[in-house]
C-alpha cells in the first residue's frame, strides 16, 4: 500500500469526524478535536519511516513553529469576526482553515470565535506531541517515541477538554 493511499484512509475518517462533533456538540468542541494532532501524528509517523528519526524530529520541531501561525491567524480571525463580514475576515486573515469560515458563514461570528478558542485550547496537546516527539525520537525507538508523543497528547487533551466544559458551564450559569 502507498503512503498517500494509507494517510487518505487514515486522514479522511479523521476529518469528517471533527466535522460530526463539531454539528453535534458545537463549534468549541469541533475547533478543540481540530487541533490534536491526528492529522500531523500519522504524517510524522510516514517521515520517520521513510526519512528516519532524525528528519522526523526535526520535521516535528518545524510543525510546533506552524502552530504559532495559527494561533496568529486565530486571533485575527477572532477579532475580525465579531466586527467584519466573512470575506473582510478572511481578507485580514490572510490564511487561514476553510472550517472557521464555514463556521462563520453558516452559523455567525459567535461560532467562528467559539471555534477558533477551541482551536486554540487543543493545541496545547498538538504542541505536547510534537515537543515530547522531537525530544524523543532522537534517543528512543520510534514506537515508544510515538507512544509517549500521544500519550501526552491524550493527557493534555483531557485536561483541556475539562478546562472547556467548566468554562462553558460558567458561560451557561452567567447567560
Amino acid at each position: 500500500m502507498s503512503i498517500v493511499l494509507a494517510l487518505e484512509l487514515i486522514l479522511v475518517p479523521l476529518l469528517i469526524g471533527v466535522t460530526l462533533a463539531d454539528r453535534r456538540w458545537g463549534a468549541a468542541v469541533g475547533g478543540w478535536l481540530s487541533a490534536f494532532p491526528m492529522i500531523s501524528a500519522p504524517i510524522l509517523f510516514f517521515i520517520v519511516l521513510e526519512h528516519g528519526a532524525a528528519f522526523a524530529s526535526d520535521a516535528a520541531v518545524g510543525t510546533l513553529a506552524a502552530v504559532l501561525a495559527n494561533v496568529g491567524f486565530g486571533i485575527g480571525y477572532a477579532w475580525s469576526a465579531t466586527r467584519f463580514s466573512s470575506p473582510t475576515c478572511l481578507a485580514a486573515a490572510f490564511a487561514m482553515f476553510l472550517l472557521v469560515v464555514f463556521s462563520h458563514r453558516r452559523s455567525g461570528a459567535a461560532d467562528a470565535v467559539l471555534l477558533l478558542r477551541g482551536m486554540l485550547l487543543g493545541y496545547y496537546a498538538f504542541s505536547s506531541f510534537c515537543i515530547v516527539l522531537a525530544l524523543t525520537l532522537p534517543a528512543t525507538s520510534i514506537e515508544l517515541a510515538f507512544l509517549l508523543s500521544l500519550g501526552c497528547a491524550v493527557l493534555v487533551q483531557a485536561v483541556s477538554r475539562i478546562h472547556l466544559q467548566r468554562t462553558r458551564r460558567l458561560r451557561e450559569s452567567v447567560s
